[in-house]
């Protein structure tokens, strides 16, 4: 960023969507929308989401200013996830 003189960017709108799901039901989702200076933040911590016992997986869709960036489908298995 230094080299390129860059010192001044806009922030980015991240938009996070998150499902949990099975083969033919949507348990719950969330949505989150945040605003994320890349000159200064890192990293992000999204805390207190519901556990949702019947689902069998998760979906996360992460855009930033409206493109998506992410896409993952994980399962909830314990032994899924020790991958």
């Amino acid at each position: 960023m230094a080299k390129a003189d860059l010192n001044h960017l806009p922030s980015l709108k991240v938009t996070i969507w998150i499902k949990w799901f099975n083969s033919r039901k949507v348990y719950n989702q969330e949505f989150i929308e945040i605003s994320v200076n890349i000159l200064q933040s890192k990293e992000f911590t999204i805390k207190g989401l519901p556990k949702n016992c019947q689902a069998k997986d998760i979906g996360i869709e992460v855009f930033f200013d409206d493109k998506l960036m992410c896409y993952v489908e994980q399962s909830l298995n314990s032994s899924e996830l020790l991958k």
